[in-house]
């Protein structure tokens, strides 16, 4: 948005300078046709502002108009085998045409309205250029051949300059508002740091990985009328524990998740790391400090080394290492190696999940919170991700939220939620093996 708004004001600053020169050099060369200069321009701010108003309308009849065109699109999008199901390929395909149609309406009439202007300022350089004519031929013994001609010149070629300047203004005052709105959001949107003095941490902290929550019920607003979506969760997990949380959606488990990671409002109750209460840290402080690898692969625009080793601390051997561990070597070294550029479309979304998990092994914190990391990759690969688990962050504390829950007996305790409470925790084997509340889930979820 900067960069095009300022091309922009680049093309209507060069269009302004060459109309401010050709002004000068009619001044100059035809000094007597400098006293029509005010009138013209008098006529060119009222052309502009009519012309400057009506594409501002028709702007907003474009975006009426392509409104119904992106929707049907959309839903055709989402809908694409029912549509098939049924038949409606021809039925959809003739709306599709229909809203096309209606969609490119204000492009005529935007183009309608251009020409208009062209001719409008054509015919000003018209009389212009007549006015010129007749003052020349009027005091002929006052011009020179060389002036006469530089001022035709100059006249032909005003009308074109006009049209752009005009035109170029039309597209930046549009560009400028918009700036201007993003400018009072970022300094009117209340930021997401408390405004609180933090509470010092050393570097090394989580040292241990032990976490308390105590009480704990938050929501996703401070709003009265909200319902908290944790309510009175209690849970201790201690260093380097394996902790399954278990569920059904909406049962809470990504709102503990993100409550560690202090995404929700506190309504009361307190978490602790390490006995540091999360509440007195900075929100950067706490998120920086913690290991996540969320359910949809998110990796960055740059290099196979940028989005494993995004903060640039580790070497090249423990890059490669974390590739090695997530049998990503080899498609590595066949697209370039670690400083090639990423291209995430010839990625999977298993190998993309296994890129995080690199990413997390590199980064070494002492708690692990995975959420529903292995829901959208395949068995194999939710198997090499649960060896890693096993393996690699055996001295982690392990928060993972499971959707599959083929994995559950591997993990050390096991948490159930339900409507927003903790119904149940306890090591794995001995919930599975009883009349649970987890057993019920676990052969609902085999049966499938």
């Amino acid at each position: 948005m900067v960069n095009y708004t300022s091309n922009q004001a680049n093309e209507v600053v060069s269009a302004v300078v060459q109309c401010v020169a050709k002004v000068v050099v009619l001044s100059v060369f035809t000094r007597y046709l400098g006293v029509t200069i005010p009138f013209f321009a008098v006529f060119i701010y009222f052309i502009q502002s009519f012309y400057l108003q009506t594409s501002r309308q028709i702007r907003l009849l474009a975006i009426e108009a392509n409104a119904p065109l992106f929707t049907h699109f959309s839903e055709s999008i989402e809908g694409a085998a029912t549509i098939r199901a049924f038949g409606w390929q021809s039925h959809h395909q003739e709306r599709n045409y229909r809203l096309i149609d209606e969609s490119q309406r204000p492009v005529y009439l935007q183009s309608c309205i251009r020409y208009w202007l062209g001719f409008v300022l054509e015919i000003m350089a018209a009389v212009l250029a007549v006015l010129l004519v007749t003052t020349v031929l009027v005091w002929r013994d006052k011009f020179s051949p060389g002036s006469v001609g530089v001022s035709l010149v100059t006249v032909i070629g005003f009308s074109e300059v006009l049209v752009r300047l005009v035109q170029t203004w039309t597209a930046l005052e549009p560009s400028i508002g918009a700036v201007s709105r993003v400018k009072r959001f970022a300094e009117e949107t209340e930021g997401d740091e408390r405004n609180e003095k933090a509470a010092y941490v050393p570097a090394s902290w989580p040292q241990a990985g032990a976490i308390e929550f105590a009480g704990w019920t938050a929501s996703y607003g401070l709003a009265t009328n909200l319902k908290p979506v944790l309510t009175g969760v209690t849970l201790s997990i201690k260093a380097g524990q394996h902790v399954a949380i278990c569920g059904r959606t909406g049962s809470g488990k990504t709102s503990l998740i993100l409550s560690l990671l202090q995404m929700i409002e506190i309504v009361e109750g307190s978490i602790s790391i390490d006995g540091v209460d999360t509440s007195t840290l900075s929100r950067a402080e706490v998120r920086s400090r913690l290991n996540v690898v969320p359910q949809d692969p998110f990796l960055m625009p740059g290099s196979i080394r940028f989005n494993v080793d995004p903060l640039n601390g580790a070497s090249d051997d423990e890059i490669i290492r974390a590739l090695d561990r997530v049998r990503l070597r080899t498609i590595v070294d066949e697209q370039g190696g670690i400083d090639k550029e990423i291209d995430p479309s010839s990625w999977s979304a298993g190998q993309k999940q296994l890129l995080c998990f690199a990413r997390a092994m590199v980064k070494r914190s002492k708690i692990l919170i995975l959420d529903e990391a292995t829901s959208s990759v395949d068995h194999e690969t939710e198997a090499i991700m649960q060896e890693i688990i096993d393996t690699d962050f055996k001295e982690c504390t392990v928060l993972a939220v499971m959707h599959r829950l083929g994995h559950i007996r591997r993990y050390d305790k096991a948490a159930l939620f339900g409507n927003g409470k903790l119904l149940e925790y306890d090591d794995p084997e001995k919930l599975l093996s009883g009349d649970t509340n987890l057993a019920k889930l676990y052969h609902f979820y085999q049966a499938q």
